[in-house]
């Protein structure tokens, strides 16, 4: 179980669950919606993002990196 505190933001990652939750700000979570399969977020009760969660964290994570560094590489290659 992995941590990090910022005085704005705070960041969980649990391996076992492969769970990444990233919170925006202190908030109760008033609903959720489901913006992309596995990708979490969250409002709080003013309709204000407060945080993500991404399940399957490695898998979203490692597509949509490749995917980055496949657009930057055709963009340095012109």
């Amino acid at each position: 179980m992995q941590t990090q505190k910022d005085p704005k933001r705070i960041s969980h990652y649990d391996p076992v669950e492969d769970v990444l939750t990233l919170s925006l700000k202190e908030s109760e979570e008033e609903r959720f919606e489901e913006i992309e399969p596995g990708v979490f977020v969250e409002f709080d009760k003013n309709n204000r993002v407060i945080g993500f969660e991404i399940l399957n964290a490695s898998r979203v994570l490692k597509s949509a990196i490749h995917s980055l560094a496949e657009k930057h590489l055709a963009g340095a290659a012109r």
